[in-house]
């Protein structure tokens, strides 16, 4: 049995079923991919623009928000790492990763090039690149996660190369070359998400732009070994305990992007079931900080380890604390990019109720979780009361779907916080619904 020929027929398979319906039905990861990377250009300018210079600069591929072009190595880098620097990118819980910003990165790169020659062909990129990075992802899912691999980073990687090989008609084998090209450049651990470090975003801009060239390669004939996934020193074999071949190659109606989530909070994903329950708490029964005497959050084991820090010293490091991110909710009202800031970092208020919160395992939330990546927040007041709250599905979920209005309001919302018009925000979102008749209009507008 050879499983990486047989991935790349499923790929192959899956994109013949692929009709107007399902195109039509995608523009919304798109739009949302770029509301994030708008905001990560506003965040990152500074980087952004020294970091290009050094990596060569001047080219004709967009870089989102800055009214800057690049070479195509540099652009598909920055833009991944844009798309995913403000914690508000899509995922799929089950894989534990955010299959859109490499993905999207490498297609938009390739399709400024002339790789891809429509936008119907950018847009089966982007379905096939989310059901491969998924599919991937959760075949390998926790054992990845707990040897310390970054999954966005080493299946966003094989993703991406498989987008472009798609968007980009490529043959069966020059699908299997792609593949092992891929397979070989896949690599991120996940010590660059602990505070104080800030290459969480690199593993993602690196996955985009080791895709990007693996495409390349895999399309000038250059073969790789049989089985790169499934080979004595293979992707799994190297990078997973146990590997659930059913998942990764099971029948199932719809496609997998139509399974992501889609984040309504500025925070790692396995912070927003506590941060949800906190902000409903804390709206329904309006008390002080001074009130509180602690915090209990309970949830499954994954949600624990580098998310349960109460000390930290940086936003990134916030934004990956469930305590902070909790005390943040609580006490400002909200949890968006205007929630973690340096100013709340260091807010004494935020600091002594983040001291407070206490995350703990409950053993039933483990053993349903991925399937509900619930939190079960308890707040203890002084007066001895405890208020409860529990949350299964946090806003975005497909369970708890976030609307195409609302999706709209986060993409004008990340606009103007990037210094964006209406006006420039209302062209670009009415081009990105209609990309698959103007892909060229739509590049030339980033």
């Amino acid at each position: 049995m050879n499983i990486s020929e047989d991935v790349v027929d499923f790929i192959l398979r899956k994109e013949a079923g692929i009709d107007e319906s399902i195109i039509d039905t995608v523009w919304p990861c798109i739009l949302d991919y770029l509301g994030c990377a708008i905001a990560g250009s506003y965040m990152m300018q500074n980087e952004i623009k020294e970091l290009d210079t050094n990596l060569g600069g001047a080219g004709n591929i967009p870089i989102i928000g800055c009214r800057r072009r690049s070479n195509p190595l540099s652009a598909t880098l920055i833009n991944g790492m844009e798309a995913h620097v403000a914690e508000l990118d899509d995922g799929y819980r089950y894989g534990m990763l955010h299959p859109g910003a490499p993905v999207l990165s490498a297609l938009l790169t390739a399709a400024s090039v002339g790789i891809i020659k429509d936008g119907r062909s950018f847009i089966k990129g982007i379905i096939m690149g989310y059901e491969i990075a998924c599919r991937l992802a959760e075949a390998i899912q926790p054992g990845h996660k707990l040897k310390g691999y970054h999954a966005t980073a080493t299946c966003g990687t094989v993703s991406s190369a498989i987008a472009v090989g798609i968007a980009a008609d490529y043959t069966r084998q020059q699908l299997l070359q792609t593949l092992s090209a891929a397979v070989t450049s896949a690599s991120g651990v996940l010590e660059m998400i602990d505070a104080p470090s800030q290459l969480k975003p690199y593993n993602v801009g690196r996955a985009a732009l080791n895709g990007y060239i693996s495409a390349g390669v895999g399309k000038i004939g250059l073969s790789g070994p049989k089985d790169p996934l499934g080979g004595n020193r293979g992707f799994f074999k190297s990078m997973a305990e146990d590997v659930n071949q059913e998942a990764l190659l099971a029948e199932e109606p719809g496609c997998k992007f139509q399974q992501r989530y889609t984040k309504a909070y500025a925070a790692c994903r396995h912070c927003h079931s506590a941060i949800e329950a906190a902000l409903m708490l804390a709206d329904t029964y309006g008390f002080e900080e001074h009130e509180v005497r602690s915090i209990d959050i309970h949830t499954y084991k994954l949600a624990i380890y580098g998310h349960d820090q109460r000390c930290v010293s940086s936003v990134s490091g916030a934004k990956m604390s469930t305590p902070f991110s909790v005390a943040a909710a609580i006490i400002t009202g909200n949890a968006g990019l205007e929630t973690f800031t340096e100013e709340n970092v260091h807010n004494e208020v935020i600091q002594s109720l983040a001291s407070k919160v206490h995350v703990l395992e409950d053993k039933q939330l483990t053993e349903i979780s991925p399937g509900k990546r619930s939190a079960i927040v308890d707040i203890n007041l002084k007066n001895g009361k405890t208020l409860r709250q529990t949350v299964d599905h946090p806003l975005g979920e497909p369970e708890n779907p976030i609307s195409e209005e609302e999706l709209q309001k986060k993409f004008f919302s990340l606009g103007r916080y990037a210094g964006k018009s209406d006006e420039e925000l209302r062209i670009l979102a009415d081009t990105t619904i209609n990309i698959k008749n103007n892909l060229s209009e739509w590049i030339n507008l980033l």
